[in-house]
């Protein structure tokens, strides 16, 4: 396996274990859904539904059963997204659900990471943190940010040496040390930190995710061998699995002084007043090095939300021009469908005429047969005496009759089948001229758009 499938696994098993834990907050489907395969188990709507239903607390209009075929699916897919943008007003660019259904991976763990981003890092939600606690210079930052705010907050007294390399949320959790002082910070008896040792991650590792599931609750989202052995660790199920301690913090009212290096915010405001930082030793060649970069950077600060909005516009753009796509592609083959049915049409009102012709013809025969038959009995009738060859004669004709008849019934049948197939070629035909006119005129408004 290589490391993105490793990657991409890590992450997917990590979603998968998040949403089975909003699930079980629904005591009515307790075990009636649960996410196994985060690719295909969505692709109904159903849990995707239920998932928002207990995120948002509120409810709204989506099916929870009966979603069998394709069309069905995308459509209730697609209330569920409608609902998260315009209820929930979270933004979501480039994802459709033709997307959801047809199971695109890496599109379905976008939308998953986002509604972990809204309901679960934010730190500004009420559940896992009190926006009051939240000094007002960082209440311009990101979740992101207040997260790693809170956690050196953590590591300010009693932790200096993990403090230092407390960068980022993927290389500097993969020793396990970080996680101890999360747990150690709430219970100092069950973790000795001073023995710990750095080059021993898979023992700290397990030792921080064991004693935080079972003296703590917090889930055990990660797996200690992908955090120790990938290159780089994934940073959003790192921080999806931190997301959890603050609001246990706050359980055990333990408060904690948020902290930040202003070298690692990742949301710059260009209003932003400056933020509390960590002493440290200064470094004059560092300084002249960063001012030198930030005089030469070609993107002044206030062009970079520009580009961020053009870059937004231009996702949109992109959806819109690949649904157009799709629907031009659906027309391409609902016309050329209904052309098919059209010549299939034709091609039984050609051989239904021919039927026609033929058994027309065989009337004709079997009215000759049915005359000559009568003047033979008349003739039978008049002469008695008519030798034995005149019988012979009239059997054959009633066997050759009889064998007429049959072949009349035949094509009869034959006729009757082809005109039930015409019938319904012409009505397969109708349905896909109604569906052209359908897609011609939501193609028409796209192209509008």
């Amino acid at each position: 396996m290589s490391t993105e499938e490793a990657w991409i696994t890590s992450q997917k098993r990590v979603f998968s274990k998040w949403i089975n834990i909003q699930l079980s907050k629904r005591p009515d489907l307790q075990g009636k859904l649960i996410v196994e395969d985060l690719k295909n188990d969505l692709c109904d709507g159903i849990i995707l539904g239920v998932l928002m239903e207990v995120l948002s607390q509120k409810h709204f209009k989506y099916k929870t059963s009966g979603v069998k075929v394709y069309f069905q699916k995308i459509e209730n897919v697609n209330n569920v997204l409608n609902f998260i943008q315009n209820s929930e007003g979270i933004k979501i660019v480039g994802t459709g659900g033709e997307d959801i259904v047809g199971g695109n991976l890496e599109l379905i763990m976008g939308l998953i990471w986002t509604l972990i981003f809204k309901y679960q890092i934010s730190l500004t939600n009420s559940s896992t943190f009190d926006a009051s606690d939240i000094p007002d210079e960082f209440k311009k930052l990101n979740g992101k940010d207040l997260l790693m705010a809170w956690v050196r907050g953590n590591l300010l007294n009693g932790y200096g040496s993990i403090l230092e390399t407390m960068k980022d949320f993927h290389n500097s959790w993969q020793d396990g040390l970080a996680f101890c002082a999360m747990v150690h910070r709430l219970l100092p008896n069950s973790i000795n930190v001073e023995e710990l040792k750095k080059e021993e991650r898979l023992k700290n590792l397990n030792l921080a995710f064991e004693t935080a599931e079972k003296e703590l609750g917090v889930p055990a989202l990660l797996d200690a061998q992908d955090v120790s052995s990938l290159g780089k660790p994934d940073e959003q199920s790192i921080m999806t699995y931190l997301s959890f301690f603050p609001k246990i913090y706050k359980e055990r009212g333990v408060k904690v002084q948020l902290s930040l290096d202003r070298s690692l915010i990742t949301s710059i405001d260009p209003n932003l007043e400056p933020l509390p930082v960590v002493e440290k030793e200064k470094s004059p060649e560092k300084e002249r090095a960063i001012e030198k970069k930030i005089e030469e950077s070609p993107v002044p600060v206030p062009a970079k939300a520009q580009i961020h909005e053009c870059q937004v516009v231009e996702e949109e753009l992109a959806f819109l021009k690949k649904k157009v796509e799709l629907l031009e592609n659906n027309l391409l083959t609902e016309t050329t469908t209904r052309e098919t049915a059209e010549k299939q049409n034709q091609k039984g009102n050609t051989q239904i005429q021919q039927l026609t012709s033929e058994l027309e013809k065989l009337r004709k025969e079997l009215e000759l047969l049915q005359q000559k038959l009568s003047s033979e009995a008349t003739q039978r009738e008049s002469a008695e005496n008519q030798s034995g060859k005149d019988n012979t004669q009239i059997q054959q004709l009633t066997s050759e009759l009889e064998k007429l008849r049959k072949e009349l019934e035949s094509l009869q049948q034959k006729l009757s089948s082809e005109t039930t197939q015409t019938e319904n070629a012409e009505k397969q035909s109708e349905k896909y001229y109604a569906q052209n006119q359908q897609l011609t005129s939501e193609l028409e408004k796209l192209r509008k758009e």
